[in-house]
């Protein structure tokens, strides 16, 4: 069983439960059901269908360096799932690596805590939200870098957020509540998916 959401091998109504031993310890689903892993990460899938094309991916997990790689597969999945190739992919894993490794270093100073992340295919457009309930942060608000200056001559900090903003066609952020939203949009087009 791997400890990965592994959204190709999903199928409808399956359910599979394997663990050390034969011991459950993990669950898939299918259709908005979660598929909890072995390190407590849920993971969602869901379709609308209609006059749109939607498809939409989630995961929690708690915000720690030690589920970078899992973060890293559940992106790769879900962007495999949804057709997403060449360098809008590379685009869209480039960006939300920073923006996620921002949450997991800044984001819960004093405590531990979980981070939510959307991945989302309407028509020509990739949605991916990054929620956590850490200290309030509005990364956009950053100047952009001097990337010009010298690197002895640069303030340490920014970059991260440079590549993103570089990286996305639109990014937007909220507070609501006691959550940080950061939205990063990709437009992919129809058949402009390199």
């Amino acid at each position: 069983m791997p400890d990965r959401c592994d959204w190709a091998n999903l199928v409808d109504a399956f359910t599979l439960k394997q663990g050390v031993n034969g011991t459950p310890r993990n669950m898939l689903f299918y259709s908005a059901k979660p598929m909890v892993m072995n390190n407590n990460t849920v993971c969602t899938k869901t379709h609308n269908r209609g006059n749109s094309t939607t498809a939409k991916f989630t995961l929690e997990t708690p915000a720690d360096t030690r589920h970078l790689q899992q973060i890293a597969d559940f992106v790769e999945s879900a962007l495999n799932a949804l057709g997403i190739r060449g360098k809008y992919r590379g685009h869209i894993c480039v960006a939300v690596d920073e923006a996620v490794t921002n949450v997991i270093l800044y984001a819960y100073p004093n405590a531990k805590g979980k981070l939510g992340l959307t991945i989302e295919r309407r028509d020509d457009r990739i949605l991916v939200e990054i929620t956590d309930a850490g200290l309030a942060f509005n990364p956009l608000l950053i100047p952009a870098p001097d990337i010009t200056a010298g690197i002895d001559e640069r303030p340490i900090g920014g970059l991260g957020v440079h590549l993103v903003r570089k990286m996305m066609d639109e990014t937007h952020y909220r507070r609501i509540g006691n959550h940080n939203h950061l939205v990063l949009v990709k437009h992919i087009g129809d058949k402009k998916n390199e």
